[in-house]
């Protein structure tokens, strides 16, 4: 299976079938009710490949190298700096600390504009990212 996207436009592909021309449907996105999709803030990074979503309760949820680990997260309580968001935890080996910071964000593959600035330091490594507000 292949997903591409760049802005509004996407291609999926599925067992050799190409879906080109797929637009994003706003008047439909608008219609799908906020406790639907409970998502307040979502990430994501390049080389290696994560996404990082926090669940409008507190729950983080954090996929790193292209999906194929998946860290499961206590519930956080954020605190601030500046006009920063600070989440950090440790649960048995995983020691992580998520700064986010409003303002223009590049993905560097896409090129796709963002509104905050993500970093994630996750045990001794750091990965930086891009993300938006769904709320």
């Amino acid at each position: 299976m292949l997903f591409w996207h760049k802005g509004d436009s996407a291609i999926l592909e599925i067992n050799d079938k190409r879906y080109q021309g797929c637009r994003r449907n706003q008047e439909r996105e608008a219609r799908i009710p906020n406790s639907f999709w409970p998502v307040g803030f979502r990430a994501t990074g390049n080389e290696p490949g994560w996404i990082m979503e926090i669940i409008k309760k507190g729950e983080i949820h954090l996929l790193m190298d292209y999906g194929k680990t998946r860290i499961p997260l206590p519930e956080m309580n954020p605190t601030t700096s500046g006009e920063s968001t600070i989440y950090e935890t440790k649960t048995g080996t995983h020691r992580l600390r998520i700064l986010i910071t409003p303002g223009t964000c590049i993905d560097s593959m896409s090129g796709e504009q963002f509104q905050a600035q993500v970093i994630l330091k996750l045990a001794d490594k750091t990965y930086r990212g891009c993300g938006h507000f769904l709320e």
